[in-house]
Parts: structure tokens; sequence; C-alpha cells
């Protein structure tokens, strides 16, 4: 037993070393966290901007069935506060109409959305409201 107890005593703990490693080992999983965390961030932030581009079409497809529409586009101040508040983009945003003899299509330019790239599906610019709801629904 003493022998034991005396073994027990010549035990220091960590060497410099193995410290170290330890370390290094932490080191690397905190830089492999960061990228993943940033990774996430960036795709959460690329489909609330593509989220917000189909609220801004379907307010303007309300306004459009409410009041019709004088011209061939809604901008941002027709939209806002009406129709759709809360709105986090920055830009003069609009929202073009086509109207032809059997339907009418509601696009959207100017907006935060235009130009991103969603699990492969590009948002163009203007982008459609399928198009916009397709990048949407095929997220992770």
């Amino acid at each position: 037993m003493r022998k034991h107890l005396k073994h027990l005593k010549n035990e220091k703990g960590l060497t410099l070393v193995e410290l170290l490693v330890v370390i290094v080992i932490l080191g690397i999983v905190a830089a492999i966290a960061v990228v993943a965390v940033g990774n996430i961030v960036e795709k959460s932030r690329v489909k609330a901007e593509i989220s917000e581009a189909v609220q801004i079409l379907n307010a303007a497809k309300l306004k459009y069935t409410n009041e019709g529409a004088t011209g061939n586009e809604f901008k941002k101040d027709d939209l806002v506060p009406s129709y759709l508040d809360n709105v986090k983009s920055e830009k003069d945003f609009k929202v073009n109409i086509t109207k032809t003899n059997d339907s009418v299509t509601f696009s959207i330019s100017g907006h935060d959305a235009n130009g991103k790239t969603l699990n492969k599906i590009k948002v163009e610019d203007p982008a459609s409201l399928s198009d916009l709801s397709k990048a949407l629904n095929t997220g992770q």
C-alpha cells in the first residue's frame, strides 16, 4: 500500500507536451466550428432575403387585387405600410407588373435577394414569384 501511495505522490500531472497537444486539438475543433457556423448564418441570411422578396410579391398581388394598378409597377412606398411592414431591405425595390390577355405576372427588382443562389437555384433580376418560392422551399 505504501508503495502505491508513494507512486501516486510521484505523479506530477500533465507534461508540457501533453498540454500543448490538448490545446492544438481544441484549436482545430474551434476552427472547424467557426467555419460551420459561418456557413449556416450565411445560408439563413440568404433564405431570409428570399423569404422577404416572396412577401413583397404577395403584398403586391394583394394591392393589385384590392386596388388595381395605374401603371406597370409598384414601388416600395406604394406597399409600405398599407400592405407590408417590417421590410429589412434598405434598397428601393420595385415590383414589375406584366399584363397579358390571359394573365398578370409579378416580378421584383432592386431587392437584396437578386443575384443570390440558394441550393443551385439562382434568383435572377427580376425574379418571379415561382422562382423565389422554389428557391425558398428547396432549402435544407
